[in-house]
């Protein structure tokens, strides 16, 4: 295998450091140091090199992973994960999630991982390859049988078993990195990276097709990998602290194309995967202080040469292209190029080398960072109370705090010192000198200065010329020669590949259809995929083996197809929009998790004490004080922000983006178009797109909503992609109704390379709003893109986050507007024997919201008038006996008024289904009553808030677009990896 690394690198100490616990360690704590041989052996190394690494890295990710505990023996708090039944509790939702088979003894655990390291390591390779193999590897290989589906979930500490060893071992390599030796004492020498690129709202809804969409997507995403991968292939993929590279597909394509990877390794690699734009536009490294900006640098050179390629690929395919037609007709036709994309892309990055621990907290108690929290509440702030004010001197692990060893009688004795270096005196506070217990200060100072860096951007001037615009962004100039424009684009569209003739060739690729013309950078998201993505005869350096543009072309659906039904080709020209009906419009669904800054902060970190083991959440409980920690009782401290759960933050939003998001779009018959983690851009048929949303808002949480019954499953189509009988996913743990559950999913019929076990994804604490826009196939794409961001912040601001907002925006210029909370939250529903209602409870909570139960039910009726029973006029007749009151009149007064005329409009126009079904008859009618029962508890609910959802239900029944795939059969593997 190739060896690439500079050779600063100490892949051995890394190696070392990755290996230092082996992953069964919580099985046998005790005398664990013997389990590592065979995994040693196996790379080549020894227990004796093992026992020379010095464990500063491992100390320091402890003290970033954990609350300082006491000494296990003088307080006598010992936890073995068999009593906890190998429970492993959600880092960020708090949930319990207790394995289906359990290893019968330790020895067979050990079995199970040591029997997974064959094939992944060879005592031949160097120790970089070896490196990147376990990394990358040992984790899924160990996890893949359904037996062993524990060993995915190894507790790191079996005190708090909230993270695992596999994110210990990873944090503990790379600080290792950043290790550095002075007076024979090694210590750690560690900066915080955060580095962006952008623009990226605006640069993606740039777009007049939906490969536009995709194709400004997957550059960011594309663009943002290489800049990882090159900092990975200097110092590891393990410093990558968020997004986490493992299982990446642009990483396991990287390392396949360097060598250390093979195709044997259930390596995420399909052209479907690649192709996905699943990654965020920023990054959190943790390097070497000495070489944090010279690798922030390799980055940001890494990126524009990168970027520099693609372009350059496309210029000159195009010229090639150009010239085969007509020669030099069109020389200079590239003459603003590379100043036009000079400017792209936009690169932010700030460096910010760690504190020791004491002057960060002084800082801190200064007011610097800003934090979120006040220091007086903020958990790091707590946990140093705890640590220096709540433990009994007698239970202090002396390890934890400035001390000094010395070893007599084979064992080790310690001393606590104080700030001088003198022996501590018996009344004095202790003092913490290990960097990783500031972890969350290090981010929040890095992220505070990055703020402030991207205000004080400076900005290139300028230069316009006196050409027409870019069609797009309507701020660039189109390109082409001088003087010779509008021939140049009309060429362009003529050209027999990359326009369109009057007599269609088999060659055309159709690139310029329409009468739009572009500049520069809009022209090179149109073409990279083709001109240097793609393997084709006539690229001479495609980035992929395979025909990226081809692969795209044939599984894009269009906005045609989604609209109408009908499969065409996706150029979606003036012409072809003019051919469908009146009546063909679509959906741009806008998904974006919830206060995000605030979870990657920390600031939604679950409590502290449904984080611990039983025996240790005793302990805490007991020696907690409430008066020195501004009267916050113990059940009130919230997790502190770690490395691991950094990890598990980035693992939870790839496994939504890798496996969940797509899946449920293509139920629907929707077209992906991007996936960054917690935020989704998507395209459906205008009358399942609701539906689709709160699909994907369930499996964002990982969890099921209490239903009524059975029925309410089979007839709600959100319910039934889910969980129905050829349902998607199975969401664990289960548990009773109004009970905190959930986070993490198993794929009911995974494909090749997929998990198998139950994978985490966000979890029940955490919440998600969506903006739906429903436009007409001939308004300009970038008007509805910006009308469904714009309903997405309205769900978030008018309707109070964990909400949705649906816009249609009629073809006549009439706008209708439904909204609000995916849950019934309301405190008058809470549960009268819990009267002190917490913020747990109200996330606990999984009602369904009446008003989703009822737009659905009304579509399903609407859309089959005849067969349903419920005639069409039902909506209207409703609408002119309520505007005689005032659409802006304050609802709850009015609410019996209401009800009395919905009852009269339902056995006037519901007839048909009250003879012949009376139970639906029935179950419509409570469904309208539970919405208005819903609506009355809020003061400031309007007359129009109940009866704009039955006017957009009858809309959408009359316009629903594509219909969606069917639930009744299952693709296959096969068909869905080709769809």
């Amino acid at each position: 295998m190739p060896d690439i690394s500079n050779n600063q690198t100490n892949w051995k100490a890394k190696l070392l450091a990755f290996l230092h616990d082996p992953p069964h360690k919580p099985f046998r704590i005790a005398g664990n140091e013997n389990q590592r041989a065979s995994a040693l052996i196996a790379c080549g190394l020894d227990v004796e090199e093992m026992r020379q690494w010095q464990k500063q890295p491992d100390w320091t990710a402890a003290a970033a992973d954990r609350l300082i505990f006491p000494d296990p023996a003088a307080s006598n708090v010992h936890t073995d994960w068999r009593d906890e039944n190998l429970a492993f509790i959600h880092p960020l939702a708090g949930t319990r999630l207790e394995p289906r088979y359990l290893p019968s003894t330790a020895d067979v655990a050990e079995d199970w991982v040591n029997c997974t390291m064959k094939g992944i390591a060879d005592a031949g390779h160097s120790h970089q390859a070896n490196f990147i193999r376990i990394w990358r590897l040992w984790r899924d290989h160990a996890a893949d049988l359904e037996r062993h589906e524990v060993l995915a979930y190894l507790v790191a500490d079996t005190r708090v078993p909230d993270h695992t060893l596999w994110q210990h071992n990873s944090i503990v390599s790379a600080l290792e990195t950043c290790t550095t030796a002075a007076n024979n004492e090694r210590h750690i020498d560690a900066a915080f990276l955060l580095f962006q690129i952008g623009p990226v709202q605006d640069f993606i809804a740039q777009a007049r097709k939906t490969q536009d969409l995709w194709s400004g997507s997957y550059l960011l995403s594309f663009l943002i990998a290489q800049g990882m991968l090159a900092i990975a292939d200097e110092v590891g993929p393990d410093v990558i602290v968020y997004p986490l590279l493992r299982g990446i597909p642009l990483a396991d394509w990287h390392w396949k194309q360097t060598g250390w990877l093979h195709d044997g390794d259930a390596l995420h690699t399909h052209p479907n995967e690649l192709l996905i734009p699943s990654l965020p536009n920023r990054f959190l490294a943790v390097l070497p202080r000495t070489r944090a900006v010279e690798l922030a640098e390799l980055a940001a050179h890494k990126i524009r040469g990168v970027w520099k390629n693609i372009h350059t690929a496309v210029r000159q395919w195009l010229d090639q292209q150009i010239r085969a037609e007509y020669g030099d007709r069109f020389n200079g036709w590239d003459v603003l190029w590379d100043e036009q994309l000079s400017v792209f892309p936009q690169i932010d990055y700030v460096v910010h080398n760690w504190k020791d621990t004491e002057t960060a907290l002084r800082e801190a108690a200064a007011g610097q960072p800003p934090l979120h929290d006040l220091w007086p509440v903020h958990p790091l702030h707590l946990a140093e109370l705890w640590a220096k004010d709540m433990i009994p001197p007698e239970h202090r692990d002396p390890r934890c705090y400035k001390h000094v060893r010395r070893r007599t009688d084979d064992r080790w004795h310690y001393s606590l010192l104080d700030d001088g270096g003198n022996p501590l005196l018996p009344k004095a506070r202790p003092l913490i000198d290990n960097p990783g217990f500031a972890w969350p200060l290090h981010y929040a100072t890095a992220d505070w200065f990055f703020a402030a860096k991207k205000l004080m951007r400076r900005f290139n001037r300028w230069h316009g010329y006196p050409r027409p615009k870019d069609a797009l962004d309507g701020r660039t100039e189109v390109i082409g020669p001088e003087g010779n424009v509008a021939e140049f684009w009309d060429a362009l569209r003529t050209h027999p590949v990359l326009g369109e003739k009057e007599k269609q060739e088999d060659r055309a690729e159709r690139h310029f259809v329409g009468r739009q013309s572009y500049g520069a950078l809009t022209i090179v998201k149109r073409l990279w995929t083709r001109a240097s993505l793609s393997n084709q005869n006539d690229v001479p350096q495609p980035f992929f083996d395979f025909d990226a543009a081809t692969c795209i072309r044939k599984n894009f659906r269009s906005v045609i197809e989604i609209a109408s039904g009908k499969k065409e080709t996706w150029d979606e020209t003036d012409e072809q929009l003019r051919l469908l009906p009146e009546e063909a419009y679509y959906a741009v669904l806008c998904f974006d998790g919830d206060e995000m800054g605030k979870w990657v902060s920390g600031a939604k970190a679950p409590p502290l004490l449904g984080q611990l083991s039983s025996e240790a959440r005793h302990y805490f409980d007991q020696h907690w004080r409430p008066e020195i920690a501004s009267e916050l009782k113990a059940n009130q401290v919230r997790r502190l922000l770690t490395p691991a759960y950094h990890a598990a933050l980035s693992e939870a939003l790839n496994h939504f983006a890798l496996y969940c998001v797509r899946p449920v779009i293509q139920r629907f018959g929707g077209q992906l178009i991007y996936c960054g983690g917690d935020d989704v851009l998507a395209m459906l048929p205008a009358a399942s797109a609701l539906a689709c949303a709160e699909a994907l808002y369930w499996t964002f949480r990982g969890q099921l909503p209490d239903t009524a019954d059975v029925d309410e499953v089979l007839n709600s189509p959100a319910l039934d992609v889910l969980a129905g009988r050829n349902g998607l996913f199975e969401f664990l743990p289960k548990g009773e109704p109004d009970t905190l559950r959930g986070g993490f999913v198993r794929i009911a019929e995974p494909l090749q390379n997929q998990p198998r076990w139950p994978f985490i994804v966000p979890g029940p604490r955490a919440t998600a709003s969506v903006g739906i826009a429903v436009g007409h196939v001939r308004s300009p794409m970038q008007d509805t893109i910006q009308a469904a961001r714009d309903a997405e912040q309205q769900a978030k601001k008018h309707y109070g986050r964990d909400a949705f907002c649906l816009r249609i925006l009629k073809r006549s210029g009439e706008a209708l507007e439904i909204g609000g909370h995916w849950r019934d939250t309301d405190p008058q529903l809470a549960d009268p024997a819990k009267p002190n209602q917490t913020e747990e409870h109200r996330l606990s909570i999984t009602r369904r919201h009446p008003r989703l139960v009822l737009i659905e039910s009304l579509i399903t009726h609407l859309a089959t008038p005849i067969t349903s029973g419920v005639s069409g006029r039902l909506p209207y007749q409703l609408g002119q006996l309520l505007r005689p009151l005032g659409l802006d009149a304050i609802l709850p007064p009015l609410a019996r008024v209401l009800r009395a005329e919905t009852h009269h409009v339902l056995q006037r126009q519901a007839e048909n289904l009250r003879e012949h079904n009376e139970q639906a008859f029935i179950r419509l009618q409570n469904q309208t009553d539970k919405f208005l029962e819903s609506l009355a508890r809020s003061p400031n609910t309007r007359v129009r808030d109940y009866l704009n959802p039955f006017l957009a239900a009858a809309w959408l029944a009359k316009h629903p677009g594509c219909a969606h795939t069917s639930t009744e059969t299952k693709p296959s593997t096969a068909e869905v990896h080709n769809a």
